[in-house]
């Protein structure tokens, strides 16, 4: 499969987010960092604007108009502010910075969709240790924003306050605490997992100071991701340096059950839950490029695969909308849609700070009606 359009980056490419708020969808942003050695080494890095643009009436060509590029410490993770019913919301997208700073960008004021520009808001220091990944607390529940980061800690960060700051922060881990991330249905249930190869839960409203549960065993390696599926409130997955990538049942909270282990053939750094498909999953699978995998109740297989890449696969995202439909029908579309749709997908890769635009040949099934 080739690439629909492709970019290169100034440093090293390593996460890129589609917007996820109409009329925005078209927004694509991709991060970097990059190491400057010397006597005190420098972590340095980027964010690229891009509107991606359909080329041609059917959608099987598109091209990546570069809006902005904003230089910046080293960026570990970004993601944009979840989609709410309230109509007023613009987009806001956070960044997790080798600084150990919390960033968070909006769209400048007079921002049009054709060119749609982000401006700093808000740059909080978190932590003297590197920022890792970050989660928006969910549902709009709370402006709140979790960070994990490579001393083992996990702070929890007030930004809908007039005075942003962490509201919680404790060492839950030995060491790299790799990713954090809340649970989709309850805005109070955090997950962590480090490079001690601990799988946790947190119930924030009793701190850091005992988890609902720690699974020790279940990874043989550092834990990279893991997801919640928004659509399925049971369902959760998480990524591993051991190359696998497990589906849990969490009924059981305090100690969920692992229904599925598939091996990918490279450590799994980022999973994706699709936007409308219950069961599809994008993965990137650092050695061993990207792969699209699909998860049912009997059965979890890799049923695409994309190796296009020359270096690390680091970044991946699914586009937020109907893919072929304006961003406007897709939003209105997007609950009431059935039967199976196109999709589109963002992957960049690291040393050779390739970005990539690609169709997959799977259709996505979108079974709510």
């Amino acid at each position: 499969m080739e690439p629909l359009c492709t970019e290169e980056l100034k440093g090293n490419a390593d996460v890129v987010e589609f917007c996820n708020i109409p009329p925005y969808l078209n927004l694509l942003v991709a991060a970097s960092y990059t190491l400057q050695e010397g006597p005190v080494p420098i972590r340095v890095g980027g964010l690229h604007v891009f509107s991606v643009e359909r080329k041609d009436e059917n959608h099987a060509a598109v091209r990546l108009q570069e809006l902005q590029v904003i230089e910046t410490s080293g960026v570990f993770d970004i993601k944009w502010r979840g989609s709410s019913s309230d109509l007023g919301l613009l987009p806001c997208l956070g960044q997790a910075s080798a600084d150990g700073s919390l960033r968070l960008y909006s769209l400048q004021e007079g921002s049009g969709v054709e060119k749609a520009l982000l401006q700093e808001r808000v740059n909080i220091a978190v932590s003297s240790s590197m920022c890792l990944s970050l989660d928006w607390c969910p549902m709009g529940a709370k402006d709140q924003i979790a960070l994990s980061h490579s001393d083992g800690l996990i702070s929890v960060v007030d930004v809908g306050q007039a005075k942003t700051g962490v509201i919680l922060s404790a060492e839950v881990h030995e060491f790299e605490t790799w990713t954090t991330s809340y649970d989709s249905w309850d805005p109070e249930l955090l997950y962590s997992g480090a490079d001690d190869s601990h799988f946790c839960a947190w119930d924030l409203r009793q701190g850091f100071d005992s988890p609902v549960f720690r699974n020790r065993k279940a990874h043989r390696m550092g834990i990279c991701s893991i997801q919640s599926n928004p659509q399925v409130e049971n369902a959760l997955i998480t990524g591993s340096y051991d190359e696998n990538i497990r589906l849990w049942d969490k009924r059981m909270m305090q100690s969920p059950v692992m229904r599925f282990e598939l091996g990918l053939g490279g450590g799994v750094w980022r999973l994706k839950w699709h936007p409308f498909d219950q069961g599809l999953i994008l993965a990137a699978c650092m050695h061993n490029g990207f792969a699209v995998i699909r998860a049912d109740g009997h059965d979890m297989q890799v049923i695409e695969s994309y190796n296009r890449h020359a270096s690390l696969a680091y970044g991946a995202d699914w586009y937020k909308g109907q893919w072929g439909e304006s961003d406007d029908e897709a939003a209105h579309q997007a609950s009431d849609y059935g039967g199976t749709m196109r999709s589109l997908v963002a992957t960049c890769s690291f040393y050779d700070k390739a970005l990539h635009v690609w169709e997959p040949a799977t259709r996505a099934c979108n079974k709510r009606k």
